[in-house]
């Protein structure tokens, strides 16, 4: 099976919540990190099959989580 990265963050704690959003929707993930002294990117992998609606969720709730300047 073909992973590909649908999200790359500094922060791993919004690395896992990002897992745990696109696994309640039903798409399987793996967080992975490059083992190395300096702090390295987190990234979230999903199946290139998923790759699409994994990005729509991610796009859907960081849009979500930004407040809107008129509201604001």
């Amino acid at each position: 099976m073909e992973l590909v990265t649908v999200l790359e963050t500094a922060d791993l704690v919004f690395a896992e919540l990002i897992k745990s959003r696109l696994e309640s929707e039903g798409i399987h993930c793996v967080i992975t990190a490059e083992t190395n002294p300096l702090p390295m990117p987190s990234r979230v992998r999903v199946a290139a099959a998923d790759e699409e609606a994994a990005r729509a969720i991610i796009n859907e709730d960081l849009s979500d989580s930004i407040p809107d300047s008129e509201s604001a």
